[in-house]
């Protein structure tokens, strides 16, 4: 017997989590209720544990992001991990008639797709953007941007740009394939090729909405080879201090409040109704939860996460790849690479 372990969804908004610890090895025994993984979504750390006893199997590690619709491990009654390269090549796919000539006018190679049926939608999405009937960016519309995020981190971005009213969104991209097909808020929706393509068509601003680090990192690295920007998105009911500086590709929330000579990291979200006070200094892809009060003179630092409603006082440095847990209050300096459980 094999059994699936899958992540807990906590929220809708969260379509992946990424591993912050692996606490088993591969053929080892483990027992009912076991904590084997520790996950990290853009709300808070979750523990993974085992529905069953057996022996643990997995293909990830630490830092790796996982779908949270995908299996995380397997535990079987076996010690023998040869199912797991035999699980990911059964696949039973149907193809319509229009998509398998587009398949074979086009030569397409399909053996990444993911769906069940391939259908004329799913291989239109497939093809380069400059044959697809693509509707044309005119070349007078100022400060276009393109959202990076097809699914509800797109949605989120969108609705930024949208209420800022300073860029106009043209597209989005599908970052979770290589392929995309459809639309969203009647807006195209692309694969990650269309980035050039775009770009040569005068869209030359750029929102990167992921929940994965190092996704948000390679895309980064693609797009600003390319020649784009990367601005920051601010909500119309939020409050900015024209003495903060904000880094590139940072979201600031509705309802959220940066105060006096604040500074704020790249890729770093200061999501609805947090506030960040005087004189604080925020890393790089961190995210400070909605809900959460950060005093004076707050320094955190790189990649860390500031779970919902929590408070930190004032002068209080959190290092580098830490978690703080929602609702905790935090009196006392975190070191690096902690998860926060309890209010200290």
């Amino acid at each position: 017997m094999i059994k699936e372990v899958y992540i807990p969804k906590v929220s809708a908004n969260d379509l992946s989590a990424t591993i912050v610890e692996v606490n088993s090895l591969n053929g080892v025994y483990v027992n009912e209720g076991d904590i084997v993984f520790v996950v990290e979504t853009t709300k808070a750390a979750i523990d993974v544990v085992t529905p069953i006893s057996g022996f643990f199997f997995t293909k990830y590690k630490n830092g790796d992001s996982v779908q949270i619709d995908k299996e995380i491990c397997y535990i079987s009654d076996k010690n023998n991990d040869s199912f797991l390269n035999n699980k990911q090549e059964i696949k039973n796919t149907l193809i319509t008639k229009k998509a398998k000539l587009l398949i074979e006018e086009h030569n397409l190679d399909i053996s990444n797709v993911e769906e069940k049926i391939i259908t004329e939608k799913i291989v239109i999405g497939m093809l380069d953007p400059s044959v697809l009937s693509f509707p044309d960016i005119k070349k007078t519309i100022k400060d276009a941007i393109v959202i990076v995020g097809s699914g509800d981190h797109g949605e989120v971005a969108y609705d930024l740009v949208i209420s800022a009213g300073i860029y106009e969104p043209v597209a989005f991209i599908n970052y979770s394939k290589e392929y995309a097909s459809g639309e969203l808020f009647d807006l195209p929706v692309l694969g990650i090729s269309a980035l050039e393509y775009l770009f040569k068509n005068s869209v030359e601003s750029i929102y990167i909405n992921t929940n994965s680090v190092n996704l948000t990192q390679e895309l980064f690295n693609k797009a600003n080879k390319i020649g784009y920007q990367f601005p920051p998105l601010i909500h119309k009911f939020s409050y900015v201090s024209d003495l903060s500086s904000l880094g590139k590709n940072v979201m600031i929330g509705a309802g959220a409040i940066v105060g006096t000579n604040v500074n704020i990291g790249n890729f770093t979200k200061v999501l609805n109704s947090a506030s960040v006070a005087h004189h604080s200094n925020i890393g790089n892809f961190c995210q400070i939860s909605d809900g959460s009060r950060l005093s004076g003179k707050v320094t955190i630092g790189n990649n860390c996460l500031i779970g919902l409603n929590a408070s930190i006082v004032n002068n209080i440095v959190i290092g580098d790849n830490s978690i703080i847990n929602s609702g905790l209050t935090i009196t006392t300096n975190i070191p690096g690479g902690e998860i926060v459980r309890e209010s200290i």
